[in-house]
């Protein structure tokens, strides 16, 4: 059985520039880039006093309103049923809402670079439910690059990390859930996709129902933050954010319709490499030979993960 094609929208939102096909992979690269963009930027939202599930609501709400403004409001209410909105609050909850909570947590507890980590494993994870579920077929060439490439961000990220701190065996389980989440977030979005519904529409029934599930959140986890004109700053990196997600979803979901959950896991792939260069040239880090060894290793994984021919569309 072969992948399961969603089905195609109508209109210019149906493709990136008035219905244009671009190369998938010039979406997979771009989306990447830009969602890389969010660590420089949520790095500056955390100096600047925003806790970072405040972030996360704050970004999900900002971005959702953006798109349902660009697909129309009515739109996310026209289909009998409410599946539109079924699909963004599961959606939200499995891509957004579970991995961000989770990772808000378990870096008060194992720092920055194991939740990292987690972030390089849904390509796996996608693929391997991908080809359990019979969405694909089994390619061994593709599992092993995918492989190859998560050993080179967990390089790149863990660069002589130590085991997990002592008593902390439970927090390990909560990373694990991380790309376990996005990757169930990733198929789900194939399989439950609305037939006709433009990725606009379905970006915004996502962030907005990532939103929803963020508020309660935030709010019990003592993160509180409102945007008030008097934190200029602050709510200037907060509106950035909230931009750069309108259009990572806007077009991460165009990639995701025209080639698939286990193609469009693999931009976790570029994300890395932009937070890597991201840090480089805004914040003067500095990288051993291991790093760039990582980066070396990621680079050959995703060229032999990468189908013998991208997906047309």
């Amino acid at each position: 059985m072969t992948a399961r094609a969603i089905p195609a929208a109508a209109g210019p939102a149906a493709g990136v520039g008035g219905g244009r096909q671009v190369p998938p992979l010039a979406l997979l690269v771009a989306t990447g880039t830009v969602v890389g963009a969010m660590l420089p930027l949520a790095r500056l939202a955390h100096e600047a006093g925003v806790p970072p599930l405040a972030l996360a609501f704050w970004q999900a709400l900002g971005a959702g309103a953006a798109l349902a403004a660009v697909a129309g409001p009515a739109s996310l209410l026209r289909r009998p049923g409410g599946a539109v909105v079924r699909f963004g609050l599961v959606a939200g909850l499995l891509g957004i809402a579970v991995p961000n909570a989770l990772v808000a947590a378990a870096v008060t507890r194992l720092g920055a670079g194991l939740p990292a980590v987690a972030y390089a494993l849904p390509p796996l994870m996608t693929w391997l439910l991908s080809v359990a579920l019979r969405m694909e077929p089994f390619d061994r060439r593709r599992g092993v690059g995918i492989a190859v490439a998560v050993l080179g961000c967990a390089t790149i990220l863990l660069p002589g990390n130590a085991a997990v701190p002592p008593g902390q065996g439970l927090w390990l389980g909560a990373i694990l859930a991380i790309p376990a989440s996005l990757a169930l977030g990733n198929i789900y979005r194939s399989r439950a996709w609305p037939v006709g519904e433009s990725p606009t529409t379905l970006g915004a029934a996502t962030l907005l129902g990532a939103a929803a599930w963020l508020l309660p959140a935030m709010l019990l986890g003592g993160q509180g933050w409102i945007p008030r004109a008097s934190g200029g700053v602050a709510v200037g990196i907060v509106a950035a954010q909230a931009g750069v997600t309108a259009f990572a979803y806007a077009v991460g979901l165009v990639l995701q319709r025209r080639a698939g959950p286990t193609y469009y896991s693999q931009l976790g792939f570029v994300v890395v490499l932009t937070g890597l260069a991201a840090g480089v040239v805004l914040f003067g880090e500095r990288h051993g030979v291991a790093v760039w060894a990582g980066v070396l290793t990621l680079l050959v994984g995703a060229a032999l993960a990468r189908r013998r021919r991208d997906p047309a569309g």
